[in-house]
Parts: structure tokens; sequence; C-alpha cells
């Protein structure tokens, strides 16, 4: 993980229902189902998808520790 950067926004906010209300759209998964399954994807994946820039460049074995 790593510090907010330039141009990043200080806070994000998230609702679907806005999206329940006018679409007619449910989310299927909650906020804390969310972070785990990108938690558990960062974890396993450290230096991005394979064939990106950062994969081909990842000089290092794991930037997160388990």
């Amino acid at each position: 993980m790593s510090g907010r950067r330039p141009g990043d926004a200080e806070i994000v906010y998230a609702a679907t229902e806005k999206a329940e209300r006018e679409l007619k759209w449910k989310a299927k998964y909650g906020i804390e189902e969310m972070r785990r399954d990108q938690w558990n994807w960062a974890k396993k994946n450290s230096c991005g998808y394979e064939g990106t820039t950062e994969s081909n460049n990842c000089h290092f074995n794991c930037i997160i520790s388990s």
C-alpha cells in the first residue's frame, strides 16, 4: 500500500441506494465482502496482473506480508 498521490481523492463515499431506486439494481456483495476479496487478491498478486508493466518490472518477491 502507498500513500495518497497528488490528485487522489482524500475520501470517497459509495452507496448503492440511488442505483437500487433508479435502476432497480441491487449490489450482490457488501463492502466487507468486497474489501476482503480485494485484500486476498492483492496478497496473491503483489506485482499486479501478469504481462503488465508493473508485473514485468517487479523486482521483489512480495510487497504485502501475510
